[in-house]
């Protein structure tokens, strides 16, 4: 695979850092969260099949990773996420792997396979929905988006979908706007829907094995601005890259995590700047060495004076949020990183009521005690006094 040069994105890290200094204190509260949704299954076993070139190998992927999403009830568990929401009422929320999966012919086999009709469905529009009188679906982001033929046992062929969206929500009763991509902020691939900007470096496909690339798995960010009780705050919502811990090219993860860096480091000063998401960087995380940045993700943050909330929290607690097993039907859980992170620009005056959602035996769906986890992720959620 062609070697991704990235040295456009190589920004001054002294310079990061000026530009993201901690801005004046406020005795104004504001209430996040940030939620990884999951598709129902890890996709991952697909790339090698599709490299493969070999249609029985590509569809018997398939077929696993399907009947696996239709098996992890994926209505039960998005309208469970909701709850969550519901139930903590933060002001804003940060949500990712937001899919849409669809099969066609919609109204035939195979899409009607009952092994297979539990995974239809679009997680965003269901969100939404549940969450319709209470919060407004503010800007959104379209991702990795994949699909293929596929056929089933008995021979019957159709036509497999997904894609991959993050989102904000704002709590009915917050104004908002969203700022302008390549306007208010930088951004050389505007998502033209929504207050949203692809990374410009992204994983690469190379499916044909000619050494360039024929796809690429998209991530992005999103910005939104919201006035709560007097006071502004940019709410920025990302899901970076896997890292090097979980075998992909850490460069990639890191100049993503550079590239919202340097648009968000012309942030008003009277504006609090909140980022949440999965950035799947631990603060534990090994550097890539084969990387020409020589930083993690989490390291990046950090080194721009970024504060990680968790850590402002009172006690002593790991707050380890990823990741339970595929099938979500592990009975103890299974979370051993702290990858959902929420990093402010202004240092938090007290951080209350930090916690992890979706983590106990009660928060599994039914029936008590055997249900999944309504997600492999947990979600984070905080109060923050700046």
């Amino acid at each position: 695979m062609r070697r991704l040069i990235v040295t456009s994105l190589v920004i001054s890290f002294l310079g990061i850092t000026a530009a993201a200094s901690a801005g004046p204190p406020s005795s104004m509260d504001v209430q996040v969260m940030t939620q990884n949704q999951y598709v129902g299954a890890n996709l991952f076993p697909l790339i090698p099949a599709l490299q493969s070139g070999d249609p029985v190998v590509i569809n018997s992927a398939l077929v696993s990773v399907t009947s696996t999403i239709s098996a992890n009830r994926t209505v039960d568990r998005v309208n469970a996420l909701s709850s969550e929401i519901l139930s903590r009422r933060p002001d804003l929320v940060g949500i990712q792997e937001a899919w849409v999966i669809g099969c066609l012919p919609a109204n035939a086999a195979p899409c009607t396979n009952p092994e297979f009709n539990g995974a239809w469905g679009d997680h965003l529009l269901q969100t939404a929905s549940a969450l319709a009188g209470d919060y407004t679906l503010a800007a959104y982001l379209e991702n990795f988006v994949f699909g293929s033929d596929f056929v089933d046992s008995q021979g019957n062929k159709g036509f497999v979908y997904v894609q991959d969206r993050d989102a904000v929500f704002v709590r009915n009763g917050i104004s908002y706007a969203l700022p302008v991509p390549g306007t208010d902020f930088p951004c050389a691939k505007p998502f033209l829907k929504g207050s949203g900007c692809t990374f410009d470096v992204n994983t690469p496909l190379d499916l044909n094995g000619d050494d360039v690339p024929d796809a690429y798995i998209l991530h992005g960010f999103l910005v939104v601005d919201a006035a709560i009780a007097g006071k502004t705050y940019r709410f920025v919502n990302t899901h970076l890259e896997n890292g090097y811990v979980d075998g992909f090219p850490g460069v990639i993860q890191s100049a993503q995590a550079m590239q919202i860096l340097t648009a968000l480091a012309g942030t008003p000063a009277g504006s609090t700047l909140i980022i949440v998401g999965d950035m799947n960087s631990d603060p534990a995380d090994a550097v890539d060495p084969k990387s020409p940045i020589q930083y993690t993700p989490y390291m990046l943050f950090a080194g721009a004076n970024m504060f990680d909330v968790w850590l402002h929290r009172p006690g002593d607690v790991l707050g380890l949020t990823c990741c339970q097993d595929e099938d979500l039907l592990n009975r103890e859980s299974m979370l051993t990183r702290r990858i959902d992170l929420i990093f402010t620009r202004e240092m938090p005056r007290t951080v209350k009521d930090a916690r992890l959602i979706g983590t106990v035996a009660a928060d599994r769906l039914r029936p008590p005690g055997r249900g999944l986890w309504p997600t492999d992720h947990a979600s984070v959620a905080a109060g923050i006094r700046f």
